[in-house]
Protein backbone atom coordinates (compact mmCIF):
# COMPACT_ATOMS: atom_id res chain seq x y z
CA UNK A 1 0.00 0.00 0.00
CA UNK A 2 1.73 3.08 -0.62
CA UNK A 3 1.18 6.01 1.85
CA UNK A 4 1.81 9.78 1.69
CA UNK A 5 2.73 11.48 4.41
CA UNK A 6 2.05 15.70 4.20
CA UNK A 7 4.16 17.54 6.72
CA UNK A 8 3.06 20.82 8.09
CA UNK A 9 5.36 23.49 7.03
CA UNK A 10 7.45 21.43 4.40
CA UNK A 11 6.61 21.69 0.72
CA UNK A 12 7.66 17.46 -0.15
CA UNK A 13 5.30 14.75 1.52
CA UNK A 14 6.90 11.53 2.98
CA UNK A 15 5.63 8.84 0.46
CA UNK A 16 6.09 5.31 1.80
CA UNK A 17 5.15 1.58 0.26
CA UNK A 18 4.17 -0.41 3.56
CA UNK A 19 2.76 -3.88 3.83
CA UNK A 20 -0.30 -2.70 5.86
CA UNK A 21 -4.19 -2.36 4.92
CA UNK A 22 -5.87 0.41 4.48
CA UNK A 23 -7.50 -0.58 8.27
CA UNK A 24 -4.06 -0.52 9.57
CA UNK A 25 -2.89 2.33 8.18
CA UNK A 26 -6.00 4.24 9.56
CA UNK A 27 -5.68 2.57 13.16
CA UNK A 28 -2.09 3.92 13.69
CA UNK A 29 -2.67 7.16 12.25
CA UNK A 30 -5.95 7.82 14.64
CA UNK A 31 -3.90 6.35 17.40
CA UNK A 32 -1.35 8.73 17.23
CA UNK A 33 -3.69 11.76 17.14
CA UNK A 34 -5.55 10.85 19.57
CA UNK A 35 -2.49 10.34 22.03
CA UNK A 36 -0.94 13.15 20.53
CA UNK A 37 2.37 10.73 20.20
CA UNK A 38 4.22 9.89 17.30
CA UNK A 39 3.31 8.06 14.12
CA UNK A 40 5.71 4.93 13.42
CA UNK A 41 5.56 3.25 9.93
CA UNK A 42 8.06 0.93 8.44
CA UNK A 43 7.85 0.48 4.85
CA UNK A 44 8.68 -2.85 2.67
CA UNK A 45 12.18 -2.13 2.66
CA UNK A 46 12.40 -1.98 6.78
CA UNK A 47 12.68 1.36 6.46
CA UNK A 48 11.37 2.98 9.47
CA UNK A 49 9.70 6.77 9.74
CA UNK A 50 8.54 8.33 12.67
CA UNK A 51 6.42 12.02 12.72
CA UNK A 52 4.87 13.84 15.46
CA UNK A 53 1.63 13.92 15.56
CA UNK A 54 1.59 17.62 15.77
CA UNK A 55 3.51 17.90 12.57
CA UNK A 56 1.26 15.78 10.35
CA UNK A 57 -0.52 17.75 7.85
CA UNK A 58 -2.52 15.19 6.02
CA UNK A 59 -2.07 11.06 5.36
CA UNK A 60 -3.31 9.28 1.84
CA UNK A 61 -2.89 6.13 0.96
CA UNK A 62 -4.18 3.85 -2.21
CA UNK A 63 -3.21 0.22 -2.68
CA UNK A 64 -0.61 0.73 -5.08
CA UNK A 65 -0.99 0.73 -8.75
CA UNK A 66 0.11 -1.29 -11.71
CA UNK A 67 1.48 1.08 -14.56
CA UNK A 68 -0.30 0.21 -17.84
CA UNK A 69 2.48 -0.14 -21.10
CA UNK A 70 1.07 1.08 -24.50
CA UNK A 71 -1.90 2.25 -26.05
CA UNK A 72 -4.39 0.97 -23.31
CA UNK A 73 -6.85 -0.14 -26.25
Amino acid sequence: MEVNIGIRNVQRELTLDVNLSAEEISNKVQAALDSNSALTLEDSEGKVVIVPSGAIGYVEYNEAQTRRVGFGF
